[in-house]
């Protein structure tokens, strides 16, 4: 392990862990399985000669098995997720326009409370918009 890059401790971990399995240290028995799968717990040979029956049933059906464990179901859309989005979607642009609306005004304070009080670098122009009717 050493020469294929390893580091020296990690070698040595594993060569201890490796002489505490072949001492038999974790050889024992639980009743996880039985108690998980609600059946008993087949020996590596049943398992091996039932999945050789099971490949070569499969393989004269011309079948593609596909497992997946844990994998998130895709998005379904349904009337209740599309109105939720659409509210998100709208909540998300208040929160837009709020800040793009709220921070124009407290550069807009700053600049007027700046030439208010005589801030000699203030002198800039100032652009104003006077709404009116006619």
């Amino acid at each position: 392990m050493i020469d294929a890059g390893v580091p020296e401790t990690a070698a040595e971990d594993n060569a201890r862990a490796l002489n505490l399995f072949a001492q038999g240290d974790a050889d024992y028995v639980t009743d996880d399985v039985p108690a998980i799968l609600g059946r008993p717990a087949r020996t590596f040979e049943q398992f091996a000669t039932d999945h050789a029956a099971a490949e070569k049933l499969l393989s004269e059906v011309n079948y593609t098995a596909a497992v997946s464990i844990n994998e998130t179901p895709p998005l379904q859309l349904k009337p209740e997720s599309a109105a939720q989005m659409l509210l998100a979607i709208f909540n998300l642009a208040g929160l837009v326009l709020g800040f793009c609306l709220g921070s124009g005004l407290l550069v807009a304070g700053i600049l007027f409370a700046a030439r208010r009080f005589g801030y000699s670098g203030a002198d800039g122009t100032l652009t104003t918009l006077h709404l009116s009717r006619k």
